[in-house]
């Protein structure tokens, strides 16, 4: 816990610096005179930054599964609305293939950074195209997977579901199972949402710029502590 907290203190006394000299030096070149108040605006504007960060990684802990170090909310191009329930791949299940016996499918321990299944009374390789069902119990609880149709077609791939319990599994990650949530992606665009409103707010109402440049100058740091910022913090403090 030290460490991400320290870690805001000191994005805090930075924000603090930077808002000071860099508001003054904006707002003399743009409004000729700056804000008199800045002393008690600029730590008052990091402060609240800070704060939102911390609001932030709670929602990160809180969401965050004990079995990996993946962040729930992190990065745009990393952030997935899908919530695993079966994070590794099954070690086996029984398929079906059209115009063919159910068959074993074992986890191929040969290619660790893969997962592929290969049956386990020959050679072949499984392979989506074509398959019924896939069945395997975990945790004591039986599993059927189908191709569903609807979601193939709205995904450009194949999916199966499991008609019991609504949990599904993509074709390119075979064994493994989950749902995607609209709750998590409503968060996560909450919190984007939030966090580019908050640096616009600061800018508008506690450092004083004008409207409009308050909202070129917020887009533009939500946009840089987006891509840079957040990332960095976030990827430390779940490590630590």
């Amino acid at each position: 816990m030290l460490t991400p907290l320290l870690g805001l203190i000191v994005l805090a006394v930075t924000l603090t610096v930077l808002f000071w000299f860099g508001a003054q030096s904006l707002q003399e070149f743009l409004y000729t005179n700056a804000s008199e108040w800045l002393y008690w605006q600029a730590p008052l504007a990091a402060t609240l930054i800070a704060l939102f960060l911390v609001v932030w990684w709670l929602v990160n802990l809180s969401f965050a599964s004990p079995s990996t170090r993946e962040i729930p909310f992190g990065v745009p191009w990393e952030f997935s609305a899908r919530v695993d329930v079966i994070v590794q791949p099954v070690p086996e299940f029984e398929s079906k293939r059209r115009a063919s016996e159910p068959a074993i499918y074992e986890v191929d321990k040969s290619s660790p950074n893969v997962t592929k299944y290969r049956r386990k009374d020959s050679e072949e390789y499984w392979n989506s195209v074509g398959t019924e069902f896939v069945k395997f119990t975990h945790d004591g609880r039986d599993y059927n997977f189908v191709p569903d149709k609807e979601r193939t077609s709205e995904a450009g791939y194949i999916v199966f579901v499991d008609a019991s319990s609504g949990l599904e599994m993509s074709e390119y990650e075979i064994g493994r199972v989950g749902y995607t949530s609209l709750i998590r992606l409503f968060i996560y665009l909450m919190l984007n949402g939030a966090h580019l409103l908050l640096w616009v707010t600061c800018s508008w109402l506690i450092l004083r710029f004008h409207f409009w440049h308050a909202f070129a100058l917020g887009i533009s740091m939500w946009f840089v502590f987006t891509l840079a910022v957040v990332p960095s913090f976030f990827a430390r403090s779940m490590s630590g």
